[in-house]
């Protein structure tokens, strides 16, 4: 047959892992759009000091170009699930519709990571031991604890890791043009920056940042949309020995809960053992977010761990949690003077904002040294601020905490933090996860006759490795359809 013309709208995890499929197979000549750069032509200078630091340039590349943010993130992996009720950074489930059909597409995912050099964690008995007593713990205090097969990179060597992945793909056959940006499209061609294409099938892979551009274009080939819920709260900086135990079992340490009263669902996420705080500037959005990383074993750690500490916000049905979220983090913008706003636990609680004048008498140092001290209070919406500080009185069973922000809510366990309620810990704001849209698709996650969604920005997931295998999963569903 006549080669099928594939192209791929994004080259972050998502449309890697539908270019790994298609590569080699000479029945399929497969393009990908990319807006951003290749990877070790990105740089992140930021109005201030950066450890991505390239002068002579006002842009930043962080979370633009090929891979995606993957260059620069901490470079934690998360595969399948050992224990727990959910896979971690997939909606995947919602298409392929059992859990046992859903783990075999994660699996595959962490096998394409496998191939490069990563190195995932198993289950062995002690592990399984340890993480059984973590279990326990969390069902005694009514949360739910997720352990899965995890692997960590280290922010210092991801660039030169996703190199080597963004080169085999390169070398095998995969037309990537970086630097042309995808305008509209519809069921007979592609507009770009540049020019004009016709294509057999296109793959959705922009990623969150492209979720805005692409909820306008489905609307516009008439493709339903809704909208899934944000995350937003604050990225906690505390003493790395109140965490280690947890740390020591899975680095990533998920703990999730709700709030009795509102049912508020709150979750930690990204956990960064020994790491820093690190900040991501969106300048085409007009402001800057909180995050974290964490360097390879060859990295000289902090005394610090760092991690998201998140309220889930479902809207009315049909509106634009992100656009909801879009604001917040204009607001901080405003009052933290282009910069991550920090307060200490112990001066919000006292309804008292952090000065950079006692930055000498903190005993837990920030490790972002770019953050203005002041106020999380005057940017975060009031409802957010108390279901978080209820979470870090949950964590580290501050009954206080518990009782004041849960409305007289009691809870008598062995806490799962202690000591994450001291007045030295940071909280950093805004931390947000924008979640994507929601589309309809099959099992192959296509659209209809010409269209497949893969990775974050279509919602179909919430992680690098879950992303990757979406775009497996969907290259597979094309390959099928042409082979028939």
């Amino acid at each position: 047959m006549a080669k099928k013309k594939i192209a791929i709208i994004g080259f972050g995890p998502g449309g890697m892992g539908a270019a790994y499929k298609f590569r080699g197979n000479p029945n399929f000549e497969v393009t990908v759009f990319e807006h951003g750069k290749k990877i070790m032509d990105r740089r992140c200078p930021g109005p201030r000091k950066c450890v991505h630091c390239n002068k002579g340039t006002n842009i930043c590349d962080k979370t633009d170009g090929n891979s995606g943010s993957g260059p620069y993130t901490d470079g934690k992996m998360i595969g399948e699930t050992f224990i727990g009720f959910r896979e971690v950074g997939s909606n995947i489930l919602e298409y392929v519709g059992t859990r046992e059909k859903e783990i075999p597409v994660i699996i595959e995912g962490k096998e394409f990571y496998k191939k490069f050099g990563a190195r995932f964690s198993e289950l062995t008995e002690e592990l399984k031991r340890k993480a059984n007593g973590i279990d326990l713990k969390a069902r005694q205090n009514d949360m739910d604890y997720i352990l899965s097969s995890q692997a960590h990179i280290g922010t210092d060597k991801l660039p030169e890791f996703m190199k080597n992945i963004e080169d085999y793909l390169l070398n095998g056959g995969i037309e990537v043009r970086n630097n042309e940006n995808v305008i509209s499209f519809d069921s007979s061609r592609i507009q770009t920056s540049k020019r004009e294409y016709t294509f057999d099938h296109v793959i959705l892979a922009p990623g969150r940042k492209g979720a805005d551009w692409l909820e306008e274009e489905l609307k516009k080939n008439n493709i339903p949309v809704d909208y899934r819920a944000v995350d937003i709260g604050f990225r906690v900086e505390t003493d790395a020995a109140v965490l280690e135990e947890l740390c020591s079992i899975g680095r990533d340490v998920k703990l999730s809960f709700r709030k009795k009263g509102n049912g508020d669902l709150i979750r930690t996420f990204c956990v960064c053992p020994n790491g820093i705080v690190s900040r991501e500037t969106y300048e085409r959005k007009g402001f800057n977010l909180v995050n974290g990383e964490s360097g390879s074993d060859s990295i000289k750690p902090s005394k610090n761990t760092n991690f998201a500490l998140l309220v889930s916000i479902p809207l009315t049905k049909r509106v634009n949690c992100n656009n909801y979220a879009d604001s917040i983090a204009k607001t901080f913008h405003l009052s933290g003077g282009d910069q991550v706003v920090g307060h200490r636990l112990g001066e919000l609680l006292m309804d008292r904002r952090s000065n950079e004048s006692k930055l000498k008498e903190f005993r837990i140092h920030p490790t972002l040294e770019d953050v203005y001290l002041g106020d999380v209070g005057l940017g975060m919406p009031y409802r957010i601020v108390r279901s978080g500080l209820y979470g870090i009185g949950r964590l580290s069973g501050n009954k206080k905490m518990i009782d004041h922000f849960g409305n007289g809510e009691e809870i008598n366990a062995p806490p799962m933090m202690p000591g994450l309620d001291q007045f030295s810990t940071i909280l950093y704001a805004p931390e947000m996860k924008r979640n994507g849209l929601k589309i309809k698709a099959n099992e192959y996650l296509m659209v209809n006759d010409w269209l497949s969604i893969v990775g974050d920005g279509p919602g179909v997931t919430r992680g690098i490795v879950a992303a990757t295998a979406s775009g497996i999963l969907a290259a597979k569903g094309i390959i099928k359809k042409y082979s028939c």
